[in-house]
């Protein structure tokens, strides 16, 4: 189980990165909050299913 929400996690860091070069383009640089705020959301979530799993 723990290996699944590892997994789980490297996933949604590789999706948020690949969002951040989308947006970002070629410099690497995220100008827009919105797109942090998303960012934010995702790792929240991501958080939060590791914790409803262990209970």
């Amino acid at each position: 189980m723990r290996n699944f929400m590892t997994g789980l996690l490297v996933l949604l860091a590789g999706v948020g990165s690949a969002l951040a070069d989308t947006v970002g383009g070629p410099g690497g640089a995220i100008p827009e909050p919105g797109t942090l705020a998303l960012l934010a959301v995702a790792g929240l979530a991501g958080l939060g299913i590791v914790r409803n799993r262990r209970k």
